[in-house]
């Protein structure tokens, strides 16, 4: 495929957007962009994403005016970052998933998705990490990058995926320990349990069963008794009384 020529790439077998649940999904080819245009470039790109990456350390300095950008803060960004591609693959009908309204157009799911974009707000809010006042060119491209991932939907939480590899072995999709360890202090989850997290909050109570009272016998309702008789020998019988 030519770099200069629109079209598709298959997610499938990617190194960065890892499992099955991507082999039926194709990223769009922009261009505009002219960024990849085949897997591998593909991967290529991603890995310059990548939070610590020498590449998006830049893009937060200069781009988005966030001179205090360390690598941290982020959650589950890579698999958010999937997730785009994948969905803009089927808004241009690369692929099987089209625009309809029982389509899938991204396998991500929409909590992993939600994540991302409830700490880029975080991030972009700390004034130790990103200026409080950017220039026009800085706001609009926090803007464009957020746009993104706002835009999409029809998305699933079943059958999904929470994180690609590149975040699944990390702190509940942060980067560092102590970003972990400090959404684990407010929040119960159980990926608070693993890689040296400690979960604080107790885990949420079991849900009160409920029962159906029983309907009350109408007024003036003829009750069943039993009542034990003597004749010629004892029998008991049952009556209305």
């Amino acid at each position: 495929m030519s770099k200069n020529i629109p079209g598709c790439v298959s997610m499938k077998g990617s190194s960065v957007c890892t499992g099955t649940v991507f082999q039926n999904y194709m990223a769009w080819v922009d261009p505009a962009a002219n960024v990849f245009y085949d897997l591998s470039t593909f991967d290529a790109h991603m890995k310059t994403w990548i939070d610590d990456s020498t590449t998006f350390a830049s893009q937060m300095t200069n781009s988005y005016q966030c001179p205090g950008w360390t690598g941290a803060g982020l959650r589950y960004h890579i698999t958010a970052y999937c997730g785009v591609f994948a969905y803009m693959g089927s808004m241009k009908n690369c692929s099987a998933q089209t625009n309809t309204a029982s389509a899938i157009l991204t396998p991500v799911c929409q909590a992993t998705v939600t994540n991302f974009i409830t700490s880029w707000k975080e991030v972009m809010s700390n004034p130790s990490v990103c200026s409080a006042s950017p220039t026009p060119d800085g706001a609009d491209g926090r803007s464009k990058y957020l746009a993104l991932f706002t835009q999409l939907n029809q998305m699933s939480n079943s059958g999904c995926t929470v994180a690609v590899d590149l975040d699944a072995d990390t702190f509940c999709g942060y980067k560092t320990l102590d970003d972990g360890q400090k959404y684990c202090q407010t929040n119960w989850d159980p990926c608070c349990a693993y890689n040296g997290l400690t979960q604080v909050l107790p885990s949420p109570p079991a849900p009160v069963a409920t029962t159906t009272p029983t309907p009350a016998s109408p007024a003036g309702a003829a009750i069943p008794i039993c009542q034990l008789l003597l004749v010629v020998e004892l029998q008991s019988y049952c009556s209305l009384s």
